[in-house]
């Protein structure tokens, strides 16, 4: 198991940039600070995340113009989690623990979503213009000021699931488990 702690960057992932494809397994990422993806951003390629840990990362640029992804930011890519946890990670606009955008077949499976923070869009996920396919994944006390406490999906974004969870997700507006 690895594990990389902290990490202030001014720009994107204050733990891992990619632009080639990635795999990363047991590793656990706490305590991010970046414009955008405070953990990991991964741009036109594809990325495996197994049996990893994310959490306390806060994507808190100003004034807001990126603020995606407090966790994870993906963007013509195709990123799979599988068994992993995202907790208490926020954004000032987008995503609290991920944003994926553009053009990406996304795979989650048996992972959890808890404690997310997005001030505008999506507690736990913002989607925009992507193909999703979550099983058995949970989405829990995520929170958003205005849409999406869970869920934030937009554009042309196509969601399929099964087994999903949805427990204590709130936001201000409509929609706290999807929007």
């Amino acid at each position: 198991e690895s594990a990389t702690s902290g990490g202030t960057i001014t720009s994107r992932g204050a733990h891992i940039y990619s632009n080639g494809d990635l795999t990363v397994t047991q590793t656990v990422f706490t305590e991010g600070r970046a414009e955008e993806a405070a953990g990991v951003y991964v741009s036109g390629s594809d990325a495996s995340f197994t049996d990893c840990s994310f959490s306390d990362h806060v994507a808190e640029a100003t004034p807001a113009n990126l603020e995606r992804g407090g966790a994870l930011f993906s963007q013509r890519g195709d990123p799979t989690p599988q068994g992993c946890i995202l907790e208490h990670n926020s954004a000032r606009d987008r995503g609290g623990h991920l944003t994926i955008r553009g053009n990406d077949t996304v795979l989650i499976t048996d992972t959890q979503f808890s404690g997310g923070e997005a001030e505008e869009l999506g507690g736990a996920l913002f989607l925009e213009n992507s193909t999703i396919n979550l099983s058995n994944v949970s989405f829990n006390s995520n929170t958003s000021g205005i849409l999406g406490g869970g869920i934030y999906a937009t554009g042309t974004t196509i969601l399929t699931s099964e087994m999903l969870t949805f427990d204590g997700n709130i936001a201000e507006v409509s929609g706290g488990g999807i929007f």
